[in-house]
């Protein structure tokens, strides 16, 4: 049983860590975001979708949920 609850902490542990976002990626993708729409404005939602393309190679339908979760307009 101990040995269960250890196993299973591992396994949760690492993902967790998954979860984390590599700060590299994310400076990238902001840098990406500036170069390719100038002025960013995170609410406008083609915008958005256009930068979520482009910066984090997504199609339109996960760029879309993606930006209506963040709030885009």
């Amino acid at each position: 049983m101990r040995c269960l609850a250890a196993v299973l902490m591992v396994v949760l542990a690492f993902s967790l860590a998954a979860c984390e976002r590599d700060t590299e990626t994310a400076d990238a993708i902001k840098q990406c975001t500036t170069g390719a729409t100038g002025r960013p404005r995170p609410r406008e939602f083609d915008q958005c979708v256009r930068t979520c393309k482009i910066c984090e190679n997504g199609n339109t339908a996960t760029c879309s949920t993606a930006c209506r979760l963040k709030g885009a307009m």
